[in-house]
C-alpha cells in the first residue's frame, strides 16, 4: 500500500533543535525516502528570537517550510514527510492504524516533557512518579495495539509509526537529568522490536553515520 508520488518534489526545510526530539521521525522519513531537504538545527537562543519575532506559527518547533511556506505541528509534519517518502499507508484504514500509534506515542512524549517544564515542581520527583506507574502503563497499552505481524508496528513494512516509536525510545534514552530508565519498556516486546527495526535500517544507520 506504499506508493510514490510522481511529482516534482518541493523545496523542503525542517527547522528544529540540534537533537532528535519531535523532528526525528520527519527527518528520517525524508532521508529513507531519498528526498532532499535542508536540515536546519537552531539553538535555544535563536529559537527564542524567532518566537519573539512572531516567525513561528504556534511559537514552537519543529516547523517545515514547503517551497517557502512554513507549517507547524510535529504530527502533521511527519505524516506529510511519510506521504512524500511512501512510508505512510495509502489505504485509509491502514493509515488510521498508523495514526493511532503515532498519536498515542505523542501523548507519552507530552507526559515526559511535562516533567521538565519550569514550575512543574521537582523534576527528579516528577520523573520517578512517572516511571513508577503512568509511563509503563501507557507504553504497555501502545504495545498491545501493535499488530506483531512482522518486525514493524503496522503491516509488514516500515511506516511513520515505527519512526515515531523509535523517536520515543531515543527520547527516553537521552541524557535527561534525571534520566528515564529504559526498563519502563520491559515487556513491551513489539515496541522494542519496532524501534530495533528502525535502528537496523540501512538508511537510518547511514543517517547517524553522517550526524555523529
Amino acid at each position: 500500500y506504499m506508493g510514490q508520488f510522481n511529482v516534482t518534489m518541493p523545496a523542503l526545510k525542517i527547522t528544529y533543535f540540534p537533537f532528535p526530539g519531535r523532528a526525528e521521525a520527519a527527518r528520517l522519513a525524508l532521508y529513507i525516502g531519498g528526498i532532499d531537504f535542508e536540515d536546519e538545527r537552531i539553538g535555544f537562543e535563536e529559537f527564542g528570537k524567532r518566537k519573539a519575532a512572531g516567525e513561528l506559527p504556534f511559537g514552537s518547533i519543529p516547523v517545515i517550510s514547503v517551497d517557502g511556506k512554513m507549517v507547524a505541528q510535529s504530527q502533521s509534519i511527519h505524516r506529510y514527510c511519510g506521504k512524500l517518502s511512501g512510508l505512510y499507508p495509502e489505504d485509509p484504514f491502514q493509515a488510521l492504524l498508523v495514526d493511532e500509534i503515532c498519536d498515542a506515542c505523542e501523548e507519552v512524549i507530552c507526559m515526559i516533557v511535562a516533567t521538565m517544564k519550569p514550575g512543574s515542581g521537582d523534576q527528579t520527583e516528577n520523573r520517578i512518579k512517572l516511571m513508577e506507574g503512568p509511563l509503563p502503563a501507557a507504553l504497555k497499552k501502545i504495545d498491545a495495539r501493535l499488530e506483531g505481524k512482522s518486525n514493524f508496528a503496522i503491516g509488514t513494512t516500515i511506516t511513520t509509526a515505527d519512526l515515531v516509536i523509535y523517536s520515543l525510545k531515543v527520547l527516553m534514552s537521552t541524557n535527561m537529568a534525571p534520566p528515564i530508565n529504559i526498563s519502563v519498556m520491559d515487556g513491551c516486546d513489539k515496541l522494542l522490536t519496532s524501534a530495533q527495526a528502525v535502528t537496523d535500517h540501512p538508511k537510518v544507520m547511514e543517517w547517524y553515520e553522517k550526524h555523529k
